[in-house]
Order: structure tokens, then C-alpha cells, then sequence
């Protein structure tokens, strides 16, 4: 799956490769169970202002048992100016997707 991140705020934003699914049981949001031999890679694009990112995400190698239902990806990211990087500095974004 390609995710297409816009910025359109006046700030440079830094993300990565890690994400995470979700999965709609009916009244929330749970989080789906990872593979656990699996690491993403550590790296940060910087988006500029104005700006796009294509990033490839690789769901079936990280989640490889979804079942059918609506799931989202959120993955995090950080403004330039929250450097240094803190836990409570971190902001979501989602992407919704069925599986069908």
C-alpha cells in the first residue's frame, strides 16, 4: 500500500517508517498484533512545507494475518521545532483501509 503524506502546515515535519494497524471491532479501535521478527528501518524523511511523500508501506509483511473488516494505519510524526524528540511531542496521522 502507498501512503501519499501531504504538509500543510508552514513547519517541517520528520517521519519514519514505523506504523501501526488498527482494526474496528464495533465501538473502537484495537491494535492488531504485529509479527514479531519483523523491524522497520530507521530513518526520518523530512517533509517540507507545502510539500508531499510517497511512502510504500509494507502491511502483509508486518500484519500478515488480517482478517476481513476496516482497519486504519496511524503512523507518527514530529514538527522540526520538537527537537529534541519526546514521546509527548509526537502527533497522528491515519489512513483507513477494508479489507474485504
Amino acid at each position: 500500500m502507498n501512503l501519499l503524506i501531504s504538509n500543510n502546515t508552514e513547519d517541517v515535519i520528520i517521519t519514519g517508517d514505523p506504523f501501526i494497524v488498527e482494526k474496528w471491532n464495533g465501538k473502537q479501535w484495537m491494535k492488531e498484533k504485529a509479527q514479531v521478527n519483523r523491524i522497520f528501518n530507521s530513518i526520518g524523511y523530512i517533509i517540507k512545507p507545502g510539500e508531499n511523500k510517497m511512502l510504500e508501506v509494507d502491511i502483509s509483511g508486518y500484519y500478515p494475518n488480517l482478517k476481513k473488516g476496516k482497519y486504519k494505519i496511524s503512523k507518527s510524526y514530529f514538527y522540526q521545532n520538537d527537537i529534541p524528540i519526546t514521546k509527548d511531542k509526537e502527533h497522528l496521522i491515519y489512513q483507513g483501509f477494508t479489507i474485504e
